[in-house]
């Protein structure tokens, strides 16, 4: 309840701090943003913590609800999830953003909890994917946001920016035999994600950036999938490496999941999380990831407590994910 309290009253005066802003085009939310928090770490970190606390505090008390509804209960969960959703609105925010936070709360409610809504949902993902997807930055960039319904058909907006994975991908290749590895310099930047650039002013850029830059891209937000930033950092032998331990480490805990009662705090939301970390930079995504797994280990003793003996289950069963 306490990161809950936080979070809601810290999410409601960030939406205060940034004002009709935050529901303008994403050009308006950007420069109200830079005024309130000239530093873009700060403003970023700030930002952060408007949506993450507030997240796993929601998927906390829908565990806590289905053990012990109380209407009160109820309100607030409904509460925070109407907050949640107007700060990550697709409008000003990013938009695989508010799909990760979206699927994450259709999670903890329930969406995949059977195989039949189980494929219901992943079927309804992947046509919003690709049908919605590309076309959803209608609002995001004013007038020129209508140039979205430019990009054609839904298989011509494929070739576009939004679906710029194998691109990137080939760029990495092409960036790595030009100017060579990077000797996992682009991956302790990632490591360091919390280091400032004024302590650490070599810090590296997103691997996007470089990329795009290296292409002489004149537009540079854009991703760097998993495979590319492996590569990048040491070919071939950093790839099938890493790979082989990402499948590990996924293998092992969909193993755990299986002995444990339920899905616990972060495992509604990680594995949407990794929707962004497979799509890159990591350097963006990082930091997100680490804030759900150091909010939901917060919680996690809370969500034990409300029920009966499950602090010594705790001990014979891994923590929530």
């Amino acid at each position: 309840m306490k990161l809950s309290f936080f979070s809601l009253v810290y999410t409601l005066w960030y939406i205060h701090a940034v004002g009709p802003a935050l529901f303008s085009d994403r050009s308006t939310y950007s420069v109200a943003r830079s005024l309130l928090w000239p530093n873009p770490a700060v403003g970023s970190i700030v930002s952060a913590l408007a949506t993450t606390p507030l997240l796993v505090s929601t998927a906390a008390l829908l565990i806590v609800y289905k053990r012990e509804p109380k209407g009160s209960l109820k309100l607030l969960i409904a509460a925070q999830i109407v907050t949640l959703m107007l700060v990550v609105n697709p409008v000003s925010g990013a938009r695989i953003a508010f799909g990760s936070v979206l699927l994450s709360l259709i999670a903890m409610l329930g969406g995949f909890g059977t195989s039949k809504r189980f494929r219901i949902s992943a079927i309804t993902v992947l046509i919003g994917m690709s049908l919605i997807f590309p076309y959803a930055d209608y609002f995001r960039h004013g007038a020129e946001g209508q140039s979205a319904f430019g990009k054609g058909n839904p298989i011509e907006a494929m070739t576009k920016g939004d679906f710029d994975g194998y691109a990137q991908v080939t760029n990495s290749v092409n960036y790595v035999d030009n100017h060579g590895v990077t000797y996992g310099n682009q991956a302790l930047g990632v490591v360091l994600f919390w280091v400032p650039r004024s302590i650490w002013p070599e810090k590296a850029d997103d691997t996007g950036v470089v990329l795009a830059a290296d292409r002489g891209y004149g537009f540079k937000n854009l991703s760097a999938p998993l495979w590319s930033e492996l590569y990048i950092n040491g070919k071939w032998a950093a790839l099938a490496l890493g790979m082989a331990l990402l499948g590990w480490v996924l293998k092992r805990q969909d193993n755990l999941r299986v002995r444990l009662p339920e899905v616990g705090v972060a495992g509604t939301i990680l594995p949407f999380t990794m929707l962004i970390i497979l799509r890159g930079s990591l350097l963006q995504a990082i930091a997100s990831f680490a804030a759900v797994i150091l909010f939901s280990l917060f919680v996690t003793r809370s969500v034990l407590d409300v029920q009966p003996g499950a602090r010594d289950q705790s001990q014979q069963l891994p923590s929530p994910r």
